[in-house]
């Protein structure tokens, strides 16, 4: 952005140039007569009085011309130069056009990687969270274990009862298996039903990057766009602009018949290299500009780019470890569905024996 605030700043302020006038020092001619001339006779006397008359005459129409063809000249030097600070000032108009266009593409830009940075903190507490989910699913499986354990001793134990006619405690022994079974149960529910709002607020993050993905390539093809308009219209400038240098001055003279090697000729040609070289110089140093411009909003995209990779391998351990979890809660409710059906052929078989 300083970068911008400078080249606003002062465009064509460093680079403009003086443009030197162009004088013709013509000195005037002497229309006094030498004193010391020698004594002729009245005839000849006013034959060359009459030729001296009409050749300074000429001589003074000549040199009217002279300076006509001069004022003519600067006249047009002066409008060639308002020609070029009013194509300098389009020139500037365009590359502050641009410059604007291109701040309000970075502060997308940057509120795309507010969004994300958000979204980064997000996932990685909804990571957190599964991560929680599974260390409490790995628990459960320890409690499941734990019960087949129990549910093994307790048909050991029933078996033995059964034998031995002690119905009445092996009954407890029952409802409070029951009891344990239950608790079990509602707590996968809950399980289940965390599980669900964190695969939930995942779809919901994967739209939002999906969004995020979207708007980035258009900001992409739009800067692309600038680019390209910039760059067309930067070259036909320079190429039409100094072509039309060059033909107005060659123009100028055959207009006043400037002979070619005269002293005339060697200035015009001094002033037409001085304004072409001041005018390459002032484009050279725009597009020095843009190309740093355009070098600093790719390093951005590539950084924003890193951090959206990062973004989505995130997301995809998160769909990861989802997956997981919901895999271990399948494997848990059938391991607690087999609890169940070993305390109900326990169960059968108690009333059997209490019909017996």
């Amino acid at each position: 952005k300083r970068l911008f605030a400078k080249s606003q700043s002062a465009p064509g302020a460093e680079n403009t140039s003086h443009l030197h006038q162009t004088r013709l020092n013509l000195q005037p001619i002497n229309k006094q007569r030498p004193t010391s001339q020698p004594q002729q006779r009245p005839e000849d006397e006013d034959a060359v009085s009459e030729q001296d008359l009409e050749l300074v005459k000429s001589l003074e129409d000549a040199l009217d011309r002279v300076k006509e063809s001069v004022e003519n000249l600067q006249r047009q030097v002066n409008k060639e130069t308002h020609n070029l600070e009013t194509m300098r000032r389009v020139f500037q108009e365009e590359e502050d056009d641009v410059a604007m266009k291109i701040r309000i593409v970075e502060s997308e830009i940057q509120d795309l990687e507010c969004t994300i940075e958000d979204q980064e903190a997000d996932i990685k507490k909804k990571g957190e969270h599964i991560l929680q989910l599974g260390i409490e699913t790995e628990s459960k499986e320890v409690e499941i274990a734990k019960l087949q354990e129990q549910l093994e001793e307790f048909e050991e134990e029933t078996m033995r009862l059964l034998s031995g006619g002690d119905l009445l405690d092996l009954n407890e022994d029952i409802n409070e298996l029951d009891a344990v079974v239950d608790r079990e149960m509602e707590t996968m529910v809950e399980m289940k039903a965390k599980i669900d709002k964190v695969e939930e607020q995942n779809e919901k993050l994967l739209h939002e990057e999906a969004s995020c993905d979207e708007c980035l390539r258009d900001n992409e093809i739009l800067i692309k766009e600038y680019e390209a308009e910039l760059e067309l219209t930067g070259t036909d400038l320079q190429m039409s602009k100094a072509h039309a240098i060059e033909v107005e001055f060659d123009a100028l003279k055959r207009q006043y018949m400037v002979a070619k090697g005269s002293a005339v000729d060697r200035e015009i040609t001094e002033y037409q290299t001085r304004l072409k070289f001041q005018y390459e110089q002032e484009y050279m140093f725009l597009r020095r500009q843009r190309a740093l411009a355009t070098e600093i909003i790719d390093t951005r995209n590539k950084s924003h780019d890193e951090k959206l990779f990062k973004y989505r391998n995130g997301i995809k351990g998160a769909e990861a470890a989802i997956v997981c979890a919901r895999a271990d809660s399948r494997l848990a409710l059938t391991e607690r569905q087999q609890v169940e059906a070993r305390a109900q052929a326990v169960r059968s078989e108690i009333e059997q024996h209490k019909r017996k």
